[in-house]
């Protein structure tokens, strides 16, 4: 360096030897060359500015440190190129790294990296007769719904439901005007009051006549006068009495109510319209019981037949159905034939839902059976897992129909007695080592 760091002075050789070299630039004619007071003043300039960066941006410039003396064989070791190796070093790592692969190479990945077995429970593969099922596709309907309709008619005064709204039995759903009716029951009333006051009197006139008849003070005729004149009241306090009767059913019927508990699936009236006598105000749907819709050849018609117990799944949920009726009257352009399924569901199951409903269709002959929960279903198809050398394999299958708990599959592969995978089977793999558990 030509500076010294504690004094900002520059080195005298080392500035002569500068002017020197410049001088001699100049002598041979470079008019660019500064004179040698400016270049004294340019350099003290440069050097200023490089001691305020090293200031500001600190830079360690020493000479390299001697190495620390310490092991001669260390020091005597061999620098090797970086990304190099030895020939024959690298023949023994390879055959090293060999040697430490594991001769049991026909394991399964599983296995090999260490995974411990699956746990599972087995069932026997076994046989039986079932018939033959197969999927139609229904429609799910609502087992009753009611069109609530007016007696009365008036304008609506309050309207205390909405569309999707659950509603109960009993519950109030629209009030009409009623102020003409209650007038009416006034009038009714003060007439019966006033027809019952009149037969209070008449029967106090005939006792009178009746007793100075039987004295024989009085004519027949005044008897008889007094004796129909009380006739004549009751009958019409008793028809005063019915008409306050009808006035009261009437008030009644201004406030239409839900027939049982369920859905409210259309409104038909606001708060002010009038609603006309006969006038549907509602569309409810009663809450508990379903109905499965199917329509089904004529060619299996002989296999199935009301209270015919059915497997019927509803957006990926199994339920049991129960055929309630066969409606004998079919399509002419399809010949198919209407069924009724009847379900219990009041929560999940929605008017107008898919239904994959399984019904016989041939008579019942030998297959093999499994459990229903051995039989899953994976890459869009149904496939069974079954144990062979502790070894999971799935086999694909084809589902015959199903008896209670039971189902009926044919596959290839497969025969009585084979173990089956019925629980641990959902996160299996083809191939996959298994510990068998227990068995059903």
């Amino acid at each position: 360096m030509f500076y010294q760091s504690k004094k900002m002075e520059l080195d005298p050789n080392l500035t002569r030897k500068y002017l020197q070299v410049f001088s001699i630039f100049k002598s041979e004619g470079y008019s660019c060359i500064p004179s040698e007071g400016r270049m004294e003043k340019y350099l003290k300039t440069i050097c200023l500015t490089a001691f305020i960066l090293i200031a500001i941006f600190p830079v360690r410039i020493y000479p390299q440190k001697p190495e620390r003396q310490g092991n001669p064989q260390g020091d005597a070791r061999k620098k090797e190129t970086p990304g190099l190796m030895d020939p024959k070093k690298a023949g023994q790592t390879e055959q090293g790294s060999r040697e430490k692969k594991p001769s049991d190479q026909g394991q399964p990945e599983g296995r090999a990296m260490g995974m411990p077995p699956a746990i599972v429970v087995v069932d026997d593969v076994t046989s039986g007769m079932i018939a033959p099922e197969s999927e139609f596709i229904g429609t799910v309907f609502f087992d009753e719904v009611s069109q609530v309709a007016s007696e009365m008619d008036g304008i609506a005064l309050s309207v205390g439901f909405q569309e999707g709204e659950k509603v109960k039995q009993g519950q109030e759903l629209v009030r009409l005007d009623s102020e003409l009716l209650h007038q009416t029951l006034l009038v009714t009333q003060a007439s019966y009051d006033q027809a019952q006051a009149s037969l209070e009197k008449a029967e106090l006139d005939f006792s009178r006549t009746r007793r100075l008849f039987e004295e024989k003070t009085v004519p027949l005729q005044k008897y008889d006068d007094d004796r129909y004149n009380v006739i004549f009241l009751e009958k019409s306090l008793n028809l005063l009495k019915a008409e306050m009767a009808s006035v009261e059913a009437q008030l009644k019927k201004k406030i239409l109510y839900s027939p049982f508990d369920g859905w409210v699936i259309e409104k038909m009236t606001e708060r002010g319209e009038w609603v006309s006598k006969g006038g549907i105000v509602a569309s409810i749907a009663r809450e508990g019981t379903m109905d499965i819709r199917v329509y089904v050849p004529e060619t299996v018609l002989p296999f199935i037949k009301p209270d015919m117990k059915l497997r019927t799944v509803v957006n990926g949920k199994e339920y049991v159905g129960i055929i309630l009726s066969i409606i004998p009257r079919g399509s002419m352009e399809t010949r198919t034939f209407p069924m009724r399924i009847h379900v219990q569901d009041p929560l999940n199951l929605m008017e107008g839902m898919e239904a994959r409903v399984r019904l016989p269709i041939g008579e019942k002959k030998k297959s093999l059976m499994v459990l229903r929960d051995a039989v899953i279903e994976k890459f869009g198809q149904n496939v069974i897992y079954i144990v062979e050398n502790n070894t999971a394999v799935m086999m694909p299958v084809t589902i015959v129909g199903y008896e209670g708990k039971m189902a009926g599959v044919e596959a290839g592969g497969i025969r009585e007695g084979t173990k089956a995978i019925v629980k641990g089977n959902e996160r299996l793999q083809s191939g996959q080592q298994v510990a068998i558990a227990g068995a059903r």
